[in-house]
């Protein structure tokens, strides 16, 4: 079984504030060297056997997707997510444009066995800024409790606006990891 990730590529000025705390907390811990994980938020996490369970699975997120316009997420706070785990993320709140559309992908995908995720409820809605995915090195326990506590106390908050998905492969290579990208519709004032 090969897992993929669906994922929301955010835009604006929210990106910004992703990049700035990601240098803070690297510049303490060496995390990444050249190569930094894409700031994304995971939609879905699918299960891929063979060709053609990828092909189902593009008609049916194509499907979705093309009733969606783009929309406005708001960033507020951190979301730690402890050991194994040890990333620090942005928290993206409620929202029922990437609620909805996720939810909706999660029933058609796993109606058809795609999704690894057992049930949608529960789904913590981030952008992580810094954890083991894609570092150099694990960082320890210790590092992740203190790099926690040295940004718990920012005050974080921005917007984001959501124009497409990419379907990625779990790997860090920009030109490698991308399957396909589904654009959302255009949408003349992104409604919040």
């Amino acid at each position: 079984m090969n897992q993929l990730f669906l994922v929301a590529i955010p835009t604006g000025p929210v990106l910004e504030l992703a990049k700035d705390l990601r240098e803070k907390i690297n510049n303490e811990f060496h995390l990444y060297s050249w190569i930094e994980p894409s700031l994304h938020a995971t939609i879905e996490v699918l299960k891929i056997e063979n060709n053609e369970d990828l092909k189902e699975c593009e008609q049916i997120i194509s499907s979705i997707v093309d009733k969606f316009k783009s929309f406005t997420l708001e960033v507020k706070g951190f979301e730690f997510f402890p050991p194994p785990h040890k990333a620090i993320t942005l928290a993206i709140r409620d929202n029922y444009f990437i609620e909805n559309l996720s939810y909706l992908i999660h029933e058609q995908l796993q109606a058809k066995g795609l999704t690894s995720r057992e049930n949608f409820s529960g789904w913590k809605f981030h952008i992580t800024i810094a954890g083991v995915f894609g570092a150099d090195r694990e960082w320890s326990e210790e590092e992740f409790y203190r790099a926690s506590e040295m940004v718990n106390d920012i005050s974080v908050q921005g917007r984001c606006v959501i124009e497409r998905l990419e379907l990625w492969r779990p790997i860090i290579s920009s030109e490698k990891k991308i399957i396909q990208t589904f654009n959302l519709k255009r949408a003349a004032d992104t409604e919040e």
